[in-house]
């Protein structure tokens, strides 16, 4: 998977909106994606599926392939599925008789699948040598021959160019220093600072029921301030983890993973305690 969109799925902190979906339902689906993914999973990214995709995955129980179709990505068991292909706006992946199929417009509305000479991949058109540039809100840039396209705007973000002429998502306001400007509380608005502008978030707008919450340093959009959020830890099977500020406690067995797992050191995830789906 390739930088922006790692980003945009796992990593970015997304002043997003969860309008309509029910704070059980939210995290339940933060603990639950968060153990698919194996703590690679940021659960403020949930936001810009939408409801229904919230839903679906709170109700994947332990089930990640279900889990991972919610979210676009359907991984199942093919003996006679050969090689990478295109088959419409979706890309088909064969890795031994393991048929992984993504929905490239879960990365932008306007991407499909493109067959570059025998190489297919998600993106919007074909390209030779760099394209670095912001179209809009969206990201472009040329990977193995095509144009990857990733829409900030599903964030509720805008497109800008980095010092080094990259495009990144970034806030809407008035330029900021990330090192200085710390994400904080104004009211019931989270500011924050996202690749050099600022970003706001109106908490009991965009995440009904919540409010913009502090616990020790964090600041957050959540329900309660028992914890911050995706710190979690493990007793046995058993699972404790905070999403969105409330402490979730869960047997990992009865939900359908293997175990609980933790992980103190490795800092690409975003929590150190996750149900393991292995």
């Amino acid at each position: 998977m390739n930088a922006s969109r790692s980003l945009a799925l796992f990593g970015l902190t997304a002043l997003s909106c969860l309008n309509g979906v029910s704070g059980v339902s939210a995290e339940r689906a933060c603990l639950l994606a968060v153990s698919c993914f194996e703590g690679a999973f940021d659960c403020d990214t949930l936001g810009y599926l939408g409801p229904s995709k919230i839903d679906c995955i709170a109700n994947a129980s332990g089930d990640c392939a279900k889990l991972r179709s919610c979210l676009g990505v359907e991984i199942t068991s093919d003996g006679t599925c050969t090689g990478t292909q295109c088959d419409g706006a979706h890309l088909i992946q064969c890795d031994g008789e393991t048929r992984t199929d993504i929905d490239c417009t879960r990365y932008s509305t306007d991407s499909t699948c493109i067959d570059n000479q025998g190489a297919p991949g998600c993106g919007i058109d074909t390209c030779s040598g760099q394209v670095n540039r912001c179209d809009g809100t969206h990201m472009l840039s040329c990977e193995n021959g095509i144009v990857s396209s990733t829409d900030c705007a599903l964030l509720g973000l805008s497109c800008n160019l980095t010092p080094d002429g990259f495009p990144q998502c970034a806030g809407q306001g008035l330029p900021c220093d990330g090192d200085v400007e710390l994400t904080h509380c104004e009211a019931n608005v989270l500011v924050g600072c996202i690749g050099g502008h600022k970003a706001s978030r109106d908490c009991g707008k965009q995440l009904v029921g919540s409010a913009c919450l502090s616990s020790g340093d964090t600041s957050f959009c959540g329900f309660a301030s028992q914890c911050p959020p995706l710190s979690g830890s493990c007793s046995g099977s058993e699972l404790s983890l905070c999403a969105f500020g409330v402490m979730q406690k869960v047997d990992c067995a009865k939900l359908g993973f293997v175990s609980c797992q933790t992980n103190m050191s490795d800092m690409t995830v975003a929590t150190t305690a996750w149900c393991s789906p292995q």
